[in-house]
């Protein structure tokens, strides 16, 4: 998969770069984040339980869970690739899609309309983001009638501080 997440708002981020998750528990990632203008080469290299990553020059080398490339796909179906993005700019190792999980939610899955564009046609999710049981925000994800894997994650959050999260998917493939 080759991927851009974009917050506007905040700290503004630009990330660019490839993922590739093969079983049983393979998972590469180079990206490129841009934060205040500075460029942030960040990567994730994982074999079985053993992983390396974080920003190229400062980063985490440590055992990881058997199942990091399962909760990495369950992350990406429930919050996206921005809170990975985020804790390996941190120099830490991806949290799992269980991780705080009572904390931020994301629920209230609806589908929306059926839309047509110049490459496809396209069904979208909208869906509500709570935080420790109140409503922050609301999000929406495009998913082509071709592949049935979402293209384009939106997610805008009004607390605690305002942000909005473009997360687009290109050449998105699953392996089983």
């Amino acid at each position: 998969m080759k991927l851009t997440v974009q917050h506007v708002r905040a700290d503004e981020i630009h990330v660019t770069g490839s993922l590739t998750a093969t079983p049983p528990n393979t998972v590469r990632m180079d990206l490129m984040a841009t934060v205040r203008g500075q460029q942030v080469p960040i990567f994730l290299d994982v074999e079985g339980s053993h992983g390396k990553g974080g920003p190229r020059t400062n980063g985490f080398d440590q055992g990881v869970p058997s199942t990091l490339r399962t909760e990495l796909l369950k992350t990406f179906a429930r919050k996206g690739l921005s809170q990975v993005v985020m804790d390996l700019l941190a120099g830490s190792p991806p949290q799992g899609a269980e991780a705080g999980d009572e904390w931020v939610r994301v629920g209230r899955l609806t589908f929306g309309n059926s839309q047509r564009s110049p490459v496809g046609e396209f069904q979208t999710v909208n869906f509500d983001v709570t935080m420790e049981g109140a409503e922050i925000g609301s999000g929406t994800m495009w998913v082509p009638a071709a592949t049935g894997l979402p293209s384009l994650r939106t997610v805008y959050v009004r607390k605690p501080t305002e942000l909005v999260a473009i997360e687009r998917y290109d050449e998105l493939e699953l392996e089983s």
